[in-house]
């Protein structure tokens, strides 16, 4: 029997923390199985816990311990990968758990989410407050386990001569139809961020444009967020314009970013957290204010670049404005500077799984025959699409389609490979 089954939801913000995860536990001598969140492997093998990227209501929990036995029994852990918001988020409570989902063990990265959790009834015991394992990747220790500007110049052609400059987007809701943003629109600022995002997004490229034409020796990577649409014009005709000096690169997680950059930068993105311990200078720009209520919470009252001229003078200027405030670092954070918190999470899984209390049993039911076929399906097609690009045999039959298939794809394909990938790596790590 499986000892821990850790699902994950995108490649890029989550699997090389699952890997992390799966190789401690392994080392313990527990049995780990890593499938993304729409396989089959969450629906046929007999985990004694499901480790979730979130966990916010009963529907989700039917979901992540859908399976082919009924009546299986399992614990569940709620990693909840989204955890610094804004004002309007906070107050909508769309990420607080709801329904059987606080039955759930929930990770805690800092005090304030750990109060939001005791506030919403979750039992103390429930709250894993432990900090985020994303950001040991930022530490000194890990650091051997990620890109290095070798290996960015072979791979992507950056030279190491070169400058890197690295933009985090945020742009997730650009391009996106009414009908999308009514769907995404759960905590109410969808709209609003549509509005604002495609007001940003063009005159953020045309400062890229102008600080590549006064600096030759300046090589901009364009990160797209995972949920931001490809093909946008505007980006595509500046990557003609400078074909090998703007580029836009999905491989990668951030961190081998972070650590690759001589310069990041990002308009929203708690990317900026990272640089932070990360100890690399990360700019927020800003060509408009943006309102207090729609503000990342980590970013209240911090120094943002506001015009072209600022952001060219960025890759001279040898007194960067702080992109984090060190207060709001120690609310939302229990992490420190070079400091694991990977052995705090082995311990706290190792006392769930061991936990022999039976008010915490998630219970597998046939409920909904139709939710049931809707999994297997979903689930076939994650198959398929972790061994065939398949949407490419459909993008003219069917936009939906092809966007659907091209969607799974990114997130499954390649994916036995990419854990072997991640798991050789990690064993390189130094632990303290």
């Amino acid at each position: 029997m499986i000892d821990f089954l850790i699902l994950y939801e995108h490649k890029a913000r989550e699997l090389e923390n699952c890997v992390y995860l799966k190789y401690n536990l392994e080392a313990k001598g527990y049995k780990v199985v890593i499938a993304s969140m729409l396989s089959f492997n969450k629906m046929i093998c007999k985990p004694k816990v499901i480790i979730t990227p979130h966990l916010y209501d009963s529907h989700q929990a039917q979901f992540y311990t859908c399976s082919i036995w009924p009546k299986r029994k399992c614990k569940v852990i709620s990693m909840q990968y989204e955890q610094v918001l804004n004002k309007i988020g906070r107050e909508s409570g769309i990420h607080r758990p709801k329904g059987i989902a606080k039955n759930a063990y929930h990770v805690a990265w800092g005090d304030n989410e750990k109060q939001e959790y005791l506030s919403n009834g979750i039992l103390p015991s429930h709250v894993l407050s432990i900090g985020s394992i994303s950001l040991d990747f930022d530490s000194k220790y890990a650091r051997i386990s990620l890109m290095t500007r070798s290996i960015c110049e072979k791979e992507f052609g950056i030279a190491e001569t070169q400058e890197l400059c690295v933009f985090f987007s945020s742009f997730a809701f650009c391009g996106r139809s009414t009908a999308e943003l009514e769907r995404a629109n759960v905590s109410g600022t969808a709209f609003k961020l549509h509005d604002i995002m495609e007001k940003s997004k063009p005159v953020i490229l045309d400062w890229f444009k102008q600080a590549l034409l006064k600096n030759d020796n300046l090589v901009i990577v364009y990160r797209r967020h995972p949920a931001e649409s490809a093909g946008d014009e505007s980006i595509e005709n500046l990557k003609k314009e400078f074909p090998r000096r703007f580029l836009t690169i999905d491989d990668y997680s951030i961190r081998h970013w972070i650590n690759v950059s001589d310069y990041c930068c990002t308009w929203f993105s708690t990317s900026s957290i990272d640089a932070y311990f990360a100890g690399k200078p990360c700019s927020i720009l800003r060509p408009f204010a943006l309102d207090t209520d729609l503000e990342v919470e980590t970013m209240y009252g911090v120094n943002k670049i506001t015009d072209k001229e600022e952001f060219c003078n960025m890759f001279t200027n040898q007194n960067l404005p702080d992109h984090v405030a060190e207060e709001n670092i120690s609310k939302f954070f229990y992490n420190k500077r070079d400091e694991l918190v990977i052995q705090k999470y082995c311990l706290a899984f190792e006392k769930v799984l061991n936990d022999n209390s039976k008010d915490n049993l998630f219970v597998s039911h046939h409920n909904s025959i139709r939710a049931f076929i809707v999994t297997c399906l979903l689930a076939i097609l994650c198959t398929i699409c972790k061994h065939i690009r398949i949407s490419r045999y459909f993008k003219h039959f069917s936009k939906l389609l092809g966007g659907t298939l091209a969607y799974y794809e990114k997130e499954v394909y390649g994916e036995s490979e990419s854990i072997l990938k991640l798991l050789n790596n990690i064993k390189n790590v130094r632990y303290v």
